[in-house]
């Protein structure tokens, strides 16, 4: 189920169509189609329903998505199926490539450009720690008691915490029945293989998901997932937490004073890119995530949102277990 090929460097200004898959919860009905852009509607024995079909650009997407919305219909997933380029868009390759490359200067001059970028950065830098010191000053909310099932059987939350202080949670979207769960949460989670260096901070990282443990598990060795998984599906603490079944992913922090667990910090959406490298790294690359969204230099490559990011089978092929 790897993707297929997709076309990464298209001209700025060239007209560069996308053909997408949003799959939904739930049943749609056909009246809906003359809101949904042309996409082709399917529903699949699951109990979910997917739009796929050619988008021209990101309002189109982001019309469809309002639509969504609208309808009522939880978004499950989103992925690129595949690229369609016009004409335009193939023309020309070796002046696009030339025009993407930033302007050759002295040192001197590069580095004067650099003190001044140093400067916005090193103030963001001061920024993100004032941040982070209010939020060590935020209040906490006393939690009731929970039992999640690991790998062992039923485990009250605070025994997740496995004798330490802190607790990060990771909550996985979960797709009943599906091949492959969400690509983004599958990559990020993926990600992290050496987590014994929160032991000095008293904390642990975990993740939970709405889905049966056992099939957590599996899906967790079959994309090459290290992390400890426990399951939510008998209780209410995915929802009560922000991340209920058919709902996002999101992050939260535990404190535990004893046997009580408070909750001290949420985020979803790009709150979580700060716990990732990935972006880190792509956003110091010259061409940086390569996505229409961003505020590049005519001629960059750029594809529409997620172009780069793995999917659930990259994963599986790259880091699987079987």
């Amino acid at each position: 189920m790897d993707r297929p090929p997709t076309r990464r460097h298209p001209r700025r200004g060239a007209e560069v169509s996308a053909v997408y898959e949003l799959r939904l919860r739930g049943h749609l009905d056909d009246h809906w189609s003359p809101r949904l852009d042309g996409l082709a509607l399917l529903r699949h024995p699951d109990g979910t329903s997917t739009l796929t079909g050619a988008l021209a650009d990101q309002a189109r997407l982001h019309g469809v998505l309002a639509a969504v919305r609208d309808i009522g219909a939880p978004l499950l997933s989103l992925r690129i199926v595949d690229h369609v380029d016009t004409v335009e868009s193939r023309a020309e390759p070796k002046e696009s490539a030339s025009m993407a490359e930033p302007p050759v200067v002295d040192v001197e001059t590069w580095r004067r450009e650099l003190a001044d970028l140093r400067a916005r950065e090193k103030a963001a830098t001061k920024e993100l720690d004032a941040i982070a010191a209010q939020r060590r000053r935020l209040p906490m909310v006393r939690m009731p008691e929970y039992t999640l099932v690991g790998a062992d059987g039923p485990v009250r939350l605070v025994d997740v915490f496995a004798g330490r202080s802190q607790l990060i949670v990771y909550n996985h979207m979960w797709e009943p029945g599906a091949e492959w769960q969400c690509g983004g949460c599958t990559s990020f989670t993926s990600s992290f293989t050496r987590l014994g260096f929160l032991d000095n901070y008293d904390a642990r990282f975990v993740v939970v998901t709405q889905g049966p443990i056992d099939d957590a598990l599996a899906y967790a060795q079959r994309v090459g997932n290290t992390m400890d998984w426990y399951s939510t599906a008998d209780s209410t603490f995915g929802s009560d937490v922000d991340a209920p079944p058919g709902g996002g992913f999101a992050i939260n922090i535990f404190l535990r004073h004893g046997d009580d667990v408070h909750r001290t910090w949420y985020t979803s959406g790009r709150g979580v890119e700060q716990l990732t490298y990935t972006f880190t790294l792509a956003d110091v690359l010259p061409f940086g995530r390569q996505e229409e969204w961003q505020d590049s230099p005519d001629g960059r490559p750029q594809s529409p949102a997620y172009s780069g990011w793995l999917d659930s089978p990259d994963i599986a092929r790259l880091y699987g277990r079987g």
